[in-house]
């Protein structure tokens, strides 16, 4: 096999090969610091998706070899990082809670964040704090194609349909070992008994949850129905054939522990703290074991109460 190769400097290797496309001599490969205009056009090789940690590391080296500012997005920061730790965590085997109990540092959970802060945000394969980055920043940056691989949502995915960006979904990686666990984040809504208005509430959720105003909702956020019955809808009929792996995913999805009166208190302590593991100044051990001491004593609380 002969290969040609040219080399051009930096400063000028993005119209080189813009030039070679616009004149219907496309390369076979290319290195340059950009790709998302060639991935939105459909002219590009999709990769396998990494199905576990090392293959999600050689991608990640792969796309910062690439150019790709930041491989994979980890938003540590205080808005998501509990729901990005427990994503790491189960796919290790650990978890949040273990048979109604705190768990929070279990040894796979250690593990995992150990293998964060090793193999993706000590290799310079993220932001260089994740402790800062929050999930919608990166969506933003992975729509411009500056972002390569994160962990998503049915919000990204129609934000990038908005932008016209070409992605692929898949499972997020396990370990390797375990089986893959995905996880999900929900919303409550709750009815206060305070103003005495159960009758008023009751319509105004009647109202909400019409199968047609729910739709519509779910639709203009982008958002997953919260209802078997619009479930059932997207799945049989719905317009937007992307988000139905998604729906399935939620029937074996793992919640956070909401039932405890506790989580409350320790899911915020969780999002500010956990980040801070991947500083260079402390450990991932240290952070969940005090995360679990607050955790335990957050839980006694719920006994005496």
């Amino acid at each position: 096999m002969t290969v040609d190769v040219e080399v051009h400097s930096r400063g000028s290797a993005e119209e080189a090969v813009a030039e070679l496309i616009r004149q219907g001599e496309i390369p076979d490969i290319a290195q340059i610091g950009s790709f998302a205009q060639y991935a939105a056009a459909g002219q590009l090789y999709t990769a396998d998706p990494p199905s576990t940690w090392r293959e999600l590391r050689q991608a990640a080296d792969a796309l910062a070899a690439a150019g790709i500012t930041i491989p994979f997005g980890l938003p540590l920061g205080e808005e998501d990082a509990h729901v990005e730790a427990m994503t790491w965590m189960l796919n290790n085997g650990g978890g949040i809670a273990e048979y109604d109990d705190y768990a929070i540092d279990a040894p796979a959970n250690v593990q995992a964040l150990n293998w964060l802060r090793v193999n993706l945000v000590g290799a310079g394969l993220t932001t260089a704090n994740p402790a800062i980055a929050d999930r919608q920043q990166l969506f933003d940056l992975f729509t411009r194609g500056e972002v390569g691989m994160v962990n998503g949502s049915s919000t990204l995915m129609g934000q990038a349909d908005r932008r016209k960006f070409d992605y692929g979904v898949a499972p997020t990686p396990s370990n390797g070992r375990s089986v893959h666990r995905s996880m999900s984040d929900a919303q409550w809504i709750m009815a206060f008994k305070a103003n005495g208005n159960r009758e008023e509430i009751r319509a105004f959720l009647g109202y909400v949850y019409q199968a047609e105003n729910h739709d519509r909702f779910v639709d203009r956020y982008g958002l997953l129905p919260v209802t078997t019955s619009a479930t059932q809808r997207i799945l049989a009929h719905g317009k937007d054939k992307r988000i139905r792996p998604l729906l399935r995913e939620l029937e074996t999805a793992e919640l956070f522990p909401v039932g405890k009166p506790s989580w409350g208190l320790v899911s915020r302590d969780i999002r500010r703290s956990v980040g801070g593991s991947m500083m260079a100044d402390t450990s991932p051990s240290s952070v969940l074991r005090r995360l679990q001491y607050e955790a335990v004593q957050a839980s006694l609380q719920d006994t005496q109460n």
